[in-house]
């Protein structure tokens, strides 16, 4: 047999295997990919599972986090200490020659405080006042006032400023005077959880009390009178 058949032959047989050889190492086991029902994606490799999940986020009823909502608290119930001062600017032709006192009257009151959202709030308040002199000269009243401003039915800093009437009457003995007008509030405070803490101001109108006042003197001068009324208020009171 002549060896010139024998080299071409070796030659296709070397080819031949480096051929068998690369496509042993080229080729990797199949890969099965299976979709369940609840949404999960399953690849198969070499008897090896490996589960993904589409979504990044999961999402179960013990896994949310719980976020805590504030308390609002919508009524307030308090006592106070509370003041009245008539201020009285004479101007009649006599006033070098007579003295009139300025008038005070001190006393207490009892406040009902209804907060409808964090900025808008209504109080109702009776009072009960003496005058600082003569403890027989007697007040009591009422207010009845709207707020508007910041912080009613949280705990922190509050502040506030409104309106609304007052409507009470002097006693002297047997006699009586009932008095009315409009008046402008604002005042300030703080709010714990179950306790609140007011300060407060408020400027009256004072057309019933110049009215008094020119009735009592028609039989002595003839005055000319301005007036102006302030209240101060410092109250505590139970939120919830």
């Amino acid at each position: 047999m002549s060896f010139a058949f024998l080299k071409p032959m070796a030659l296709l047989c070397l080819g031949s295997t480096s051929f068998f050889v690369q496509s042993e190492e080229a080729t990797t086991e199949p890969v099965v990919t299976e979709t369940t029902e609840s949404g999960l994606t399953t690849n198969t490799a070499n008897d090896a599972k490996t589960t993904t999940q589409e979504s990044s986020t999961v999402t179960t009823t013990g896994l949310v986090p719980f976020q805590a909502v504030k308390e609002e608290k919508h009524w307030a119930i308090g006592v106070s200490s509370y003041s009245l001062g008539i201020y009285t600017e004479d101007n009649s032709y006599f006033a070098d020659d007579y003295d009139y006192d300025d008038e005070f009257f001190d006393g207490g009151a009892f406040f009902v405080n209804y907060h409808f959202s964090e900025s808008i709030s209504a109080r109702v308040q009776f009072y009960a006042l003496e005058h600082e002199d003569f403890s027989e000269i007697e007040i009591s009243g009422v207010d009845v006032l709207l707020y508007w401003g910041g912080g009613f039915l949280t705990q922190g800093f509050k502040w506030y400023i409104g309106g609304g009437g007052y409507s009470e009457t002097l006693e002297v003995g047997n006699l009586e005077e009932d008095f009315s007008g409009a008046q402008f509030n604002g005042g300030i405070g703080y709010n714990w959880e179950h306790i609140g803490l007011d300060f407060s101001l408020g400027a009256r109108t004072t057309s019933d009390y110049e009215d008094f006042a020119d009735k009592g003197s028609d039989d002595l001068i003839d005055r000319d009178e301005d007036m102006f009324a302030l209240t101060v208020a410092l109250g505590v009171s139970v939120r919830f």
